[in-house]
């Protein structure tokens, strides 16, 4: 059938996507350099570069001052407390 994608192979643990097939393709984003598979949970020192810079443009963060990896992660780390939803004051 055309425009289906086969079902990638995923380890476990890894954050996939669901078809309207209900097959589980691996996370990618799409970046100018190809596409980048994600890994599992929230960024953290074990991605890469290229990596962190997919999931920032996925989630609209600016690391475009980045000079490093640490510098993306504390701009991705930023940009979460941001947009984290208020909890209640619990009056």
């Amino acid at each position: 059938m055309a425009g289906r994608r086969t079902p990638g192979v995923l380890t476990p643990g890894q954050p996939y996507t669901q078809d309207r097939f209900g097959h589980r393709h691996p996370l990618t984003v799409k970046t100018d350099a190809g596409d980048v598979e994600l890994p599992f949970g929230l960024p953290n020192d074990a991605w890469t570069v290229k990596q962190l810079d997919a999931y920032a443009g996925r989630e609209g963060v600016d690391v475009s001052q980045a000079k490093n990896k640490t510098d993306r992660l504390a701009a991705i780390e930023r940009h979460r407390e941001a947009t984290a939803p208020a909890l209640p004051s619990g009056e």
